[in-house]
Parts: structure tokens; C-alpha cells; sequence
């Protein structure tokens, strides 16, 4: 069975990603608080933007006077509860969102000129203002704001209302991000330069040898005219002399044939020069063209800062942990212990964002195929020495040790405390799996996949867990806005779905289905874009939204910071001590805009056996982008096998809120 779903490109990623729960029998539906009333319908949960009334304050023992009236994002009952005016979420729009929050913007709030920016950025019913929202972005930016500094870089990353400039984008991304005087960014920036230089340099040669071959054309083509009239002019002089042998007396017959004779042959000298010249002119025009092409995929090829190669090994199973890099123009990760390769060898996963150059394993180059995979001999030597080149010299290095005699290493247990001094906030996950549809049809795996992962999230990371299985819309909804009113900045929340996903082709906008979605009819279905709005309104520090549904869009991924230049464990814990205190907002999608498989991971489907798989396994803090790429490896290996193309994906979810951070998913103590 493939699950179906869709989830279009930017806030797509943020509807894909709810998921299943593992509580008993019938679905978990808390009750709502004495102070907020249960809502009447699901509407009510959805996040809108309410105006409450002004604060009647008293000044003095005679003065009272109504402050002016604030904006808040929250949900329609709670704008209801607190006398609030508000646009329903079906019918707001561009207007209706300004009219709310262009008031406190004018007035300095930098909060509100972000809200601002991201109306003009989106539109809401009308074409995109990218430039509107690059100036309210920069106003907000300029006051401290992170989320208008990452918002800034994307439309810099993008060109969208300016011209695109990747390092402009990365100095904006490493301002929001605050890693500055704890990384060694720095280096990547001084990289993205070298870079940048020598495709100017590359450039400028091209230059050269593009206005020499068009120099060599327009002369060739000069010379090649001339040569053409000089033919004529042979040609006509052959046709007299011709004209003159045949009424000529026989006296003169003889010298007149000679002279038909040289004119013949002058004739075909300069015909086979003209052909030498077209060749010559054709030549010069191909280089041009040639070159005309390098210039400009060399001129693109700038547009973005391009990732370095990483690499993942598949078989034998490892996850790879943090340790030394080397350095050089370079990423490494880890060094890790396995068993011994089975017959098969070493197999792995290798992406290069500017392009591959080599791949070698122990010394040996192996071949790549389309998607990343390689497949290695067995070695016998306990070293494995894997290493990546891209095409701009940037290299990424894997070492690991086989065990010998085929010993396999036993799972690794999590350390006994966190390894690092750093506060990570309190866990909580919520997990749907959906696979007893009313009206679409049922799948076999999600709430199998959805047990297993809570269990893992609960087990071994001490996430409080709430699993809901085979739920509705309002079911979901309540969950949802149940979380809003209750999670602090202190905690972190992961929502996991497994269960269909459609397309609405009329706006190009996704949506998850509850069990009681019907198809063609969108009553039922969650609009990403209310999800979005939900996490958006979030007190929470971190939330990864894990999606195992069809058609999960794309976003850029430059946003999200890496400890790919991290050296030692001071640098790394200032890293980490970073990241935990930035607001994120992040999905992991089973794939892109395509069906996604059911079921071909055994007794789960692909992607939820690859990341317990990896869950399982991790013996220290993970990061969202580590696992997103461990993950990603074990689909693609495991989908190819299937015949099947599955890519799983993981970006920021835009207008959510994300600020530069990233998950992290730390192992409990003991388990």
C-alpha cells in the first residue's frame, strides 16, 4: 500500500507533519479546563488574529483612561473568551491581517513588523510583495529580532525582491543563529569567499577565451566573405573563358583551354577554403557558445552556498557519533566501532551538493550510483577509511574499526548522565497514526509505526508521551491547541504522523487526513497552513514535526546550523549550549512531493523502520539534521532495493516560527 498525501513546497513541510499515538483502544481526547470551555467545533481551535479590547488602567486617585488595543495571535475561542475581535480564519486575508498588526508595527514593536513582513511576503490572496516585506524585515531585524533576520536571509538566499547573494543570506543566518563567537563559522563564510573568488577567476578566463573565439569567428567570418566573392568572381571569370573557348578559332583554342583549366582549378582552391573557413567560423561559434554556457552555470552556481559532502554508512549498521574533524577545506564526523562486513561489504550514502569527485574507501575508488549509494568489497584490514571529495575540494571523512572475528557489538547503551552541562528543557511528543479510514483506503503500518516510535521516544529519551490513534479532525485539532495553551519556553515538543496526505491542486496548499476525510471533499482535512499557525503560536522552544505521508514539499535547508566545524568539547559544548536556546521549528518528511511506501521495512514501513532504527541506536545528544541524514541513507538504500523512489527531506517549516535552532533529542539516563 503507498500512502497518499501531498503537501506543498514552503508550509507544506509543517502540515506533513503530525503523528500517531499509543494510547489503548480508543482514541486519547483530554478534556478541556474549567477556564477554557470544551469548543463547539474544530474551527475553534484554529489560530486567527484577534485584537483584544485596551487595558482600563487608573492613574492617580481621580484618572482612569483605555489603553490601546493589542494584537495577539491565539486561537478563536480563546479571542472569544477574552472579548477580542478577529476575522474568521476561513475569511481573513491580506487587509483583515494588516488591519491587525500595522498599527503596533508603525509604532516600533518588532514583533509586529515581523508579522507584517511575512503578510507581504505571503500574500494572502494577493501577489507576493517581496520588497514590502524585505523593509519591515530589515526594520525588525535591525531591533534584535531572529525570526526577521532568518526570514531576511531566505528572501537573500532565494532573490526575492533583492538580487540573490548567498553570503549576504549566511551572514544574516549566522546573526540570527548566534553562533558566531562559538563556532568557527567564520571559516565558512572565509570559504564561501575563496569560492567566490575562484569562480570570479574561472570566470574572467572564460571571459577571455569567449571573446577570443568570438574575435576568431568575426574574423572568420570576414575572411569567409571575402573568399565567397572571390569564388564569384572566379566562377564568372570561368564562364566567360568558357564562352570564349567555344567560339573561338581553333588557333586560339589551346591557350583558352589552359586558361579554362587554371580557372577550374583556382575555382575548386577556393571552394574547398570557404569549407575550411565554415569549419573554422563553426568552430570559434561552438567555443562561444560553449563558454557562454560555462559563464552562466558558473554564475548560478553561485546563487547558493553549496553544503559539503556527508556521508553516512548504512552496512554495517552504526550510527555515527560525534568526534574529531579534520581540517583542511573540510567536514569529518566520527569515528565508530562495528561488526564485520557482511558478504556484501561496506555499503554507504554520500551527498555533495556541488558535486561529487570521488569517492574512496580505504584508498580504492568506488563507484556512486544516481542517488548517493556506493557498495565497497569486504576489507580485511579493521580500518575503514572512507573519504569524499566534491567538486570544489571540499572533503568529508568517516573512519570506524571492524571487530574481527565477525563479533557483533552489542546496542549501545546511552550514557549514564548527559555528557554536557547544558539545560535541554522538558520533552513531550505526540504521536497519531491513522490507518482505519472511513472513506479512504486503510493502510497496514501506521499505528503499528506509531506505537513503536512512541515507545522509543519514551523509553530511551524520556519524552512524555501522548498517542492518539485513529482520530478525527477536531480530535486532532484539540490535541494540538491543547499543546499551545499548555507547553512553556521550557519545553520541547516532537509531533509525529503517520497516515495519509492530500493536495489541494487549486491552491497548491497540503493537508493531512484524519480518519474521517473523505476524498474530494476538504471538510475534514488539516490545511498545513493551520498547523503552521499553531506551532507559530507556541511557547515552546523546540518542536520537530516527523511526517510519514506522501508529497511533503521542499524547503532550503541553509537556515538550520550545523556543528560541522566544531573542534573539541569546549567549542562543542558552547555549540550545543547554543542551539538548545534558539527557537526552532523543524520537519522530517518521508519524502518529497511523491507517494511514500506503506510498508517494505518489515513488520513497519521504510521510513519508520529506518528511524527507529537510528532512535535506537543514537548513543548521545542527536540533532535533528544528524538524524534527518542517517534516516535519509537507510530510505534510500532500503526504497532502491524496492524498485522505488522514496527521498525523505528536512528543512525549517517557514512562518512558524523557526529562529536558527534545532532539535535535540537526548538519550535518558540508564536506558
Amino acid at each position: 500500500m503507498v500512502r497518499v498525501g501531498a503537501f506543498g513546497p514552503i508550509v507544506s513541510i509543517a502540515l506533513a507533519a503530525l503523528v500517531a499515538g499509543c494510547g489503548a483502544g480508543t482514541p486519547e481526547v483530554r478534556e478541556g479546563s474549567a477556564s477554557e470551555p470544551q469548543a463547539q467545533n474544530a474551527e475553534d481551535f484554529l489560530i486567527v488574529d484577534c485584537l483584544l479590547p485596551g487595558q482600563l488602567r487608573k492613574l492617580g486617585g481621580q484618572m482612569t483612561y483605555l489603553t490601546a488595543r493589542r494584537p495577539i495571535k491565539t486561537s478563536a475561542q480563546d479571542c472569544e473568551l477574552r472579548g477580542g475581535e478577529y476575522v474568521a480564519y476561513d475569511r481573513a486575508d491580506y487587509a483583515t491581517a494588516l488591519r491587525v498588526w500595522l498599527p503596533t508595527a508603525e509604532q516600533g514593536d518588532a514583533q509586529a513588523q515581523t508579522y507584517v513582513g511575512e503578510v507581504y511576503e505571503r500574500g494572502l490572496g494577493l501577489a507576493p510583495d517581496y520588497e514590502a516585506a524585505r523593509l519591515w524585515y530589515r526594520r525588525a531585524a535591525d531591533q534584535g529580532s531572529t525570526r526577521a533576520m532568518i526570514n531576511l536571509g531566505n528572501l537573500y538566499e532565494r532573490g526575492l525582491g533583492v538580487p540573490a547573494d548567498p553570503t549576504e543570506a549566511l551572514n544574516w543566518y549566522r546573526r540570527a543563529s548566534g553562533l558566531d563567537m562559538v563556532l568557527t563559522e567564520r571559516g565558512k563564510v572565509e570559504g564561501l569567499e575563496r569560492q567566490v573568488a575562484e569562480r570570479d577567476a574561472e570566470i574572467e578566463k572564460l571571459r577571455g577565451a569567449l571573446d577570443r573565439a568570438r574575435s576568431e569567428a568575426s574574423q572568420g567570418r570576414r575572411e569567409l566573405e571575402q573568399r565567397v566573392r572571390g569564388a564569384r568572381l572566379v566562377g564568372d571569370n570561368l564562364a566567360r573563358a568558357k564562352d570564349a573557348l567555344t567560339a573561338a578559332p581553333a588557333g586560339e583554342a589551346e591557350s583558352l583551354r589552359g586558361e579554362v583549366e587554371r580557372l577550374q582549378k583556382m575555382l575548386a582552391g577556393e571552394r574547398a577554403e570557404i569549407e575550411r573557413l565554415r569549419a573554422q567560423v563553426f568552430a570559434a561559434e561552438t567555443r562561444a557558445e560553449r563558454g557562454a554556457r560555462e559563464i552562466a552555470a558558473l554564475s548560478t552556481d553561485g546563487s547558493a552556498p553549496a553544503e559539503p559532502p556527508s556521508i553516512q554508512i548504512i552496512e554495517p549498521s552504526m550510527v555515527m557519533t560525534r568526534g574529531f574533524l579534520t581540517r583542511g577545506m573540510t567536514v569529518a564526523r566520527g569515528v565508530g566501532a562495528a561488526p564485520a562486513p557482511a558478504p556484501a561489504g561496506i555499503v554507504g550514502h554520500v551527498s555533495a551538493p556541488a558535486g561529487l569527485k570521488s569517492l574512496r574507501v580505504n584508498g580504492a575508488e568506488v563507484q556512486v550510483d544516481p542517488r548517493g549509494i556506493f557498495r565497497a568489497p569486504p576489507t580485511r584490514a579493521p580500518q575503514v577509511q572512507v573519504v569524499a571529495v566534491d567538486r570544489r575540494g571540499e572533503r568529508a571523512e568517516v573512519r570506524f574499526t571492524v571487530a574481527t572475528g565477525g563479533a557483533e557489538i552489542q546496542p549501545v547503551a546511552a550514557p549514564a548522565a548527559p555528557a554536557v552541562d547544558v539545560d535541554f528543557g522538558r520533552y513531550h511528543a505526540l504521536v497519531i497514526g491513522n490507518d482505519a479510514y472511513r472513506f479512504l483506503p486503510r493502510l497496514e503500518s501506521a499505528v503499528r509505526d506509531a506505537e513503536a516510535v512512541a515507545a522509543v521516544l519514551r523509553d530511551r529519551y524520556g519524552f512524555q508521551v501522548r498517542v492518539l490513534k485513529n482520530v478525527t479532525r477536531y480530535e486532532t485539532l484539540s490535541a494540538l491547541n491543547e499543546l499551545r495553551r499548555k507547553l512553556t519556553d521550557q519545553d520541547n515538543l516532537l509531533i509525529y504522523y503517520a497516515g495519509h496526505g492530500e493536495l489541494d491542486r487549486a491552491n497548491v496548499r497540503g493537508h493531512w487526513l484524519p480518519v474521517d476525510a473523505e476524498p474530494e471533499n476538504p471538510t475534514n482535512w488539516i490545511s498545513n497552513v493551520a498547523v503552521t499557525d499553531l506551532l507559530n503560536a507556541m511557547a515552546a522552544r523546540h518542536v520537530l514535526i516527523i511526517a510519514d505521508a506522501c508529497y511533503a514539499g521542499t524547503l532550503t535547508l541553509s537556515a538550520t546550523p550545523e556543528d560541522t566545524e566544531v573542534q573539541g568539547s569546549a567549542a562543542n559544548l558552547a555549540w550545543l549550549r547554543t542551539v538548545a536556546s534558539k527557537r526552532a521549528r523543524v520537519a522530517l518528511t518521508s519524502g518529497g512531493l511523491k507517494p511514500v511506501l506503506d510498508q517494505g521495512g518489515g513488520a513497519h514501513s521504510i521510513f519508520a523502520g529506518a528511524l527507529l532504527e537510528v532512535l535506537g541506536e543514537n548513543p548521545d545528544v542527536l540533532e535533528g539534521r544528524r538524524l534527518f541524514r542517517e534516516v535519509l541513507a537507510r530510505v534510500l538504500y532500503a526504497s532502491t532495493g524496492l524498485g522505488f523512489d522514496q527521498t525523505p527531506e528536512y528543512s525549517p517549516i517557514r512562518y512558524a516560527g523557526h529562529e536558527a535552532g534545532d532539535f535535540l533529542l537526548v538519550p535518558k539516563q540508564g536506558s
